[in-house]
Formats: structure tokens, C-alpha cells, sequence
């Protein structure tokens, strides 16, 4: 599995690295890793979002409708020294950061900015600037790869591991993403409960019983399908 952080720095040119110093007031040398600890808090925030129920098909929804693919890193050079197009695109990227991390913006700018050298403000910035990038390159991988919801999990779920290397410390915990391994645990423990217990009614139950809980799963898939229409949005 590509890693996103990767795939993002890949597409920063010295150029581009220059200017995004400039704007968030960093030294060049210094631009590079705060760029990647930035994309790790994204990522991080957004793969334990997508443990919500309904949370992915609703990201899923919102890369399409939004219109996030690849094409953006075409002009990346030109969207950092452009004053109009850094401004709208730091404006966007203001709006995704308040609702993708919701009342704990605050506390992770104040924890992201010392370990990048940057203030609260900075790190604010730098969240703005990166959210817009990752949602990027995520709605690129969708269409490339045709993915539907359980794939965006899957993805995101992957990210885990590239982002971890580039998290600030103590960064994992306050965004869930450490909480998120028992969760997974715990899901499983429950999982092998219900095949447990589903093979206990299957030896109990005759062809007849079978039949209803065929009915029951054909209404609880035509319910979620109504359900998904009321989905709130994610970002």
C-alpha cells in the first residue's frame, strides 16, 4: 500500500517548499518535516473517523461531490504564488480542519505547533494547507482504484502505520488513534461471538427459520439503503 504522506511529498518542489516556508513562516530545512507532521495529524484524524458508523460511504460522498482527485497537484506551484488562489485555498482548507476536528482543533494546534516550531496560529496554517492535499490525494486513489466505502477504511485504516512515524508525541492519544487498536480487538471478540452463536441457531433452527432470516436481512439492507440518504456529512 503507497503511503499518502509519501505520495504528497513526492509532488512539493523546491519551489513549492519555498513558498509554503514563507508562508507559514518556517526555514526551509524545517518545512519538509512539519509538512509530514501535519499530513500524519490528518491522516491519523481521519482514519479513526472513519470507525463511525456510516462515516466512510459519507467521505466517500464528499470526495465526489467535492470534486477532490490528483488534478489539483498539477498547479501546485502555481497555487502557492498565485496571493488570490493561497488565500481562497487557505480559506478551504480553514473550513475542512474546523469539522474534521471538531472542539479538538485547538488543543492539537497547541501540540502540533512546538514540535514543528510553529505557534498555534502556524500550526493552524499548516492543518489548512495539508487537509485540502490529503482529501487530494485520497479522491485520486478512489478513482484510480475504484473504491467504494469499505476500501476508503481499508485505505485509511492503512495509513496508520506511515503516519505514525510523523505524529508529534502524545499526538496519537489525544486525537483516538491509540484507542483505535482495542477498538479493533474488541470488534473482533464480537465478531467471533456472533459466529458463535449463529452457528449455535443454524444446528437449532429448521429450513423453515432460515427462510425468515433471509426476509430480516433483506429489510435490514433496504433500511440501510433509505439510512444512507440522511448521512451527515464528515467534513
Amino acid at each position: 500500500m503507497n503511503s499518502i504522506i509519501d505520495l504528497v511529498m513526492r509532488q512539493v518542489s523546491r519551489t513549492t517548499t519555498g513558498e509554503i516556508a514563507k508562508l507559514l513562516g518556517l526555514a526551509e530545512q524545517k518545512t519538509g518535516p512539519a509538512l509530514q507532521s501535519g499530513l500524519a495529524t490528518v491522516l491519523g484524524t481521519m482514519a479513526v473517523g472513519v470507525s463511525k458508523p456510516d462515516a466512510a460511504a459519507n467521505l466517500l460522498k464528499h470526495l465526489t461531490a467535492g470534486g477532490f482527485d490528483a488534478d489539483m497537484f498539477r498547479d501546485l506551484e502555481k497555487l502557492f504564488t498565485d496571493g488570490q488562489a493561497t488565500d481562497d485555498f487557505m480559506k478551504a482548507g480553514g473550513n475542512l480542519i474546523g469539522s474534521l476536528f471538531g472542539s479538538k482543533l485547538t488543543a492539537v494546534t497547541d501540540k502540533l505547533g512546538p514540535s514543528v516550531g510553529l505557534g498555534q496560529e502556524g500550526a493552524h496554517s499548516l492543518l489548512s494547507l495539508v487537509t485540502p492535499l490529503v482529501l487530494s490525494s485520497l479522491g485520486g486513489l478512489v478513482r484510480k482504484d475504484g473504491l467504494n466505502a469499505s476500501g476508503v477504511t481499508d485505505l485509511l485504516r492503512g495509513q496508520i502505520s506511515f503516519a505514525g512515524k510523523f505524529l508529534p508525541d502524545g499526538m496519537a492519544d489525544l486525537i483516538g488513534l491509540t484507542d483505535l487498536g482495542k477498538v479493533d480487538d474488541d470488534r473482533e471478540v464480537d465478531e467471533d461471538r456472533d459466529v458463535d452463536d449463529d452457528r449455535k441457531v443454524a444446528d437449532d433452527r429448521k429450513v423453515a427459520d432460515v427462510a425468515v432470516v433471509g426476509e430480516e436481512s433483506a429489510e435490514a439492507v433496504a433500511a440501510a439503503g433509505k439510512g444512507s440518504q440522511r448521512i451527515r456529512k464528515l467534513l
